[in-house]
């Protein structure tokens, strides 16, 4: 079970806050690991990616549309790989119509649920779950006290600040953590 894209969370029918994720870890995840034999489901936020051939899709927007299907198909699952950007937070009210540009906006935030941390708490016995976590540095203590909070058995420590690696890139740098 492999989780892509960047989720969308409304602002009004045509605004959205998201992030610059374009998807391609957990598609080239998915791809991968077909290749080896797995059978994998792919759910995945928007993205301009073709799914890969032979993977099962489950196309998502939004972080709780993403937590309803990581749910739905976890107890089939033995990895979960959780490489989707997940919006930390929604608009706590999208609008019903298009905001016009009069004067200033003030957006009232609450976050979204912790999928990852959800999807530990649910697995089957032996279910391996690894997450990502896009940092701004390569902080390992940082991303092992990550690990850790969600429960997650290894990590995988994205350094996004880098101008050519991780977000909207074919390249990436990453270092894979665990509790050793």
């Amino acid at each position: 079970l492999v989780t892509a894209g960047g989720t969308r969370e409304a602002i009004d029918p045509v605004r959205f806050l998201g992030n610059r994720s374009s998807g391609k870890m957990g598609y080239a995840i998915a791809e991968r690991a077909r290749q080896r034999g797995a059978e994998v489901i792919l759910i995945s936020a928007p993205t301009a990616l073709a799914p890969p051939a032979g993977c099962g899709f489950v196309p998502v927007t939004t972080a709780e549309e993403m937590r309803a299907a990581v749910m739905e198909h976890l107890d089939r699952a033995t990895v979960l790989i959780g490489a989707a950007a997940v919006a930390d937070f929604r608009a706590a009210a999208s609008a019903e119509e298009k905001m016009r540009r009069e004067g200033g906006l003030t957006l009232e935030l609450e976050p979204t649920a912790d999928i990852l941390r959800e999807a530990v708490a649910a697995r089957q016995p032996g279910t391996l779950v690894i997450a990502f976590a896009a940092e701004m540095e390569l902080d390992v203590a940082r991303a092992r006290a990550k690990m850790r909070a969600k429960g997650a058995d290894a990590i995988v420590l994205n350094d996004v600040s880098r101008a050519g690696l991780g977000f909207e890139s074919d390249r990436n740098a990453a270092v894979f953590v665990t509790y050793d």
